[in-house]
């Protein structure tokens, strides 16, 4: 039976951690203290602290993107314990849908208001606080191109962008 008492950890500092497509990152004690199964073996728990001390939910969550975290990793039986920092951070671009080919008339508005947006979504902003900008490219057209049994003078294609509350895109 291997000595306990003799179990240390050590534990990564200044890790950056993204949060996955549902928001969340697990924080195992792997992560935090690679090799730990080979010097501690046996459970190991992970606690995380916020910069004042008090413990945050594992996975973290979009609440925490910003912070710095502590992850403390603790050896059960033994008792010995180490600590290391992480950043949580929100990498992930918000994704658009619904951007099919739309067909306006000559006479009609081709303003996206009148057209309409694509949809928005993302893993940690509410679709209501993505930023939608968009850029025109218009290609006139000559006399004689239909489209859908319609006589078609210009083509615009509409290009989107979708920017997240943390800046991806």
């Amino acid at each position: 039976m291997p000595l306990l008492a003799q179990c240390t950890l050590i534990c990564n500092d200044g890790l950056q951690v993204s949060l996955d497509p549902s928001g969340q990152a697990l924080i195992t004690p792997l992560l935090i203290a690679p090799s730990s199964g080979n010097s501690c073996p046996g459970p190991l728990t992970v606690t995380l602290y916020n910069s004042i001390g008090q413990q945050l939910p594992n996975p973290l969550s979009c609440n925490e993107i910003g912070q710095t975290v502590t992850a403390r990793v603790r050896h059960t039986s033994s008792g010995n314990f180490c600590s290391g920092t992480l950043e949580v951070f929100d990498a992930l671009s918000p994704t658009l849908s619904n951007c099919g080919d739309k067909f306006v008339f000559c006479n009609e508005d081709s303003s996206p208001q009148a057209v309409g947006f694509p949809t928005g979504a993302d893993n940690c902003t509410a679709p209501n606080n993505l930023n939608f900008s968009h850029f025109d490219t218009e290609t006139s057209l000559g006399c004689g191109n239909f489209q859908n049994g319609q006589q078609v003078l210009k083509r615009i294609d509409r290009n989107w962008t979708i920017t997240d509350e943390h800046g991806n895109s």
